[in-house]
């Protein structure tokens, strides 16, 4: 037996108090101490919730810096030069670079046999599509060179994976493969986007 009130081991110290059992402070005291737990572990559930959080961003940051979200993009294929709707001839495309995993950019190498400037060396092409959708804006850029010299439209319709495309000279010809050209033939005047300069 300890000898002490329900009141002092709810509060886990001696308190004095008359012999009759209070079971209103008692039960006050019960509900006190058990909002204060609820209370103390609601903040550690919390402190441990924003911990993660914060490890999480640190983590992402960490593989999107290394490349992890990164696609290595290899492709060479002839493609048709098209003008007035008529194929005019064939060229040679290159393309060797990185796609984020979520499709929305690519950067390395597209170069085309037929358009000199963007076979430089260290010319890069930069691509970002728009939100799901086909239409991307390409531009290129080498150190000391800008995009709107590559003779290159900044309108591009390609597939995410780069297995297709259709884009246009300044000049008005198209660089297109047989399934990129069928896809243009196919878009609706409204869109297809152009981009100005």
């Amino acid at each position: 037996m300890l000898h002490c009130s329900v009141v002092s081991l709810l509060e886990g110290r001696l308190v004095e108090e008359p012999a009759e059992i209070d079971v209103r402070s008692a039960l006050t005291v019960l509900i006190r101490e058990s909002r204060s737990a609820l209370r103390r572990d609601w903040s550690r559930r919390f402190g441990i919730l924003c911990c993660l959080l914060i490890a999480g961003f640190v983590i992402f940051g960490i593989l999107d810096r290394s490349g992890a979200f990164l696609q290595k993009v290899e492709r060479s294929y002839t493609v048709g030069i098209w003008q007035d709707g008529e194929k005019i001839g064939e060229t040679a495309v290159t393309i060797s670079g990185e796609r984020s995993i979520w499709g929305r950019s690519y950067v390395g190498r597209f170069a085309i046999d037929a358009v000199e400037k963007t076979c430089r060396e260290r010319m890069q092409a930069m691509i970002r599509w728009e939100k799901k959708s086909n239409c991307a804006n390409i531009t290129f850029a080498a150190p000391g060179f800008f995009g709107a010299q590559a003779g290159i439209e900044h309108f591009l319709y390609c597939d995410r994976e780069l297995n297709w495309f259709a884009l246009s000279l300044e000049n008005g010809r198209i660089i297109a493969s047989d399934q990129g050209w069928a896809q243009l033939q196919a878009l609706r005047p409204y869109e297809y986007p152009v981009y100005v300069n």
